[in-house]
């Protein structure tokens, strides 16, 4: 069976407008969903292949649009530009972003086909929200944080808690996943953050890779991925989904189990 796939727009924080992917198997059934966070160049098709699959693995699957009122960054990470994406994403309010997620989860909540339970998944600035989306009300049930920054150079009104600061608040569990070769992350900031989320009272795991860096997990950015790590993080990826939020009933399995 394929996938369906479809744009979608809801109200976000302060009822704004936000657009993103949503992608789910085409057999009926009650679905749990996961929402998928990109990094800070968008929604891209990347990201829409991770969405893509979750629903072959039987999820709902919503490709969020982290910038839906601004659009992302023009340029990619060249030294050139690196002064004026990092000022475009400063300006990135925390709050909002938070307040998409919230929003995103009870519109998924909501769908009559699904089950009520909601994951996020979030890559580099996806990562970083997926944590702090799990540390606050309203927020996923479980979360995996893919090399997510754990600290800000500088706290400001629109960065007002280094997301480690709220890791022992996570409501759920949380599985998070970093390179030991990351320049963005120190190891100590990592290491931190399995000590503040055993204050969690929460199942959550933190795993290194002694031999990846940044962006291990991107098939589109031939200079970070590692194939061998990405599979390996994605299968434990799958196995943590599958053990916190749940497997997907397909409409004959529910129907089996309601006869």
């Amino acid at each position: 069976m394929g996938n369906l796939a479809e744009d979608v727009t809801f109200l976000g924080y302060g009822c704004d407008l936000v657009h993103g992917t949503l992608l789910r198997p085409s057999e009926r059934g009650v679905r749990h969903a996961v929402i998928v966070l990109g990094d800070a160049f968008g929604l891209s098709d990347h990201f829409r292949d991770v969405a893509q699959r979750l629903a072959h693995a039987g999820y709902t699957a919503l490709a969020l649009d982290i910038f839906s009122r601004t659009g992302p960054p023009e340029a990619k990470p060249v030294a050139a530009d690196l002064r004026t994406i990092t000022a475009f994403l400063n300006r990135l309010s925390d709050p909002q972003v938070l307040g998409d997620i919230r929003s995103a989860v009870a519109w998924l909540r909501r769908r009559p086909d699904g089950s009520g339970r909601v994951a996020c998944i979030g890559f580099c600035l996806g990562g970083l929200y997926t944590q702090m989306a799990l540390a606050t009300q309203g927020g996923p049930d479980v979360g995996v944080d893919f090399y997510g920054r754990l600290r800000y150079t500088a706290l400001s009104a629109t960065k007002p808690v280094h997301p480690l600061d709220r890791a022992p608040e996570t409501r759920g569990p949380l599985l998070a996943l970093f390179g030991a070769q990351d320049p963005v992350i120190p190891r100590a900031h990592v290491e931190g953050l399995r000590r503040a989320l055993a204050k969690s009272g929460h199942p959550c795991q933190v795993h290194v890779y002694s031999e990846a860096g940044h962006a291990f997990f991107d098939d589109s950015r031939a200079d970070h991925f590692r194939p061998r790590v990405a599979a390996d993080a994605w299968k434990r990826t799958l196995s943590w989904l599958a053990q916190h939020l749940g497997v997907a009933e397909s409409a004959t399995d529910l129907a089996r189990r309601r006869a």
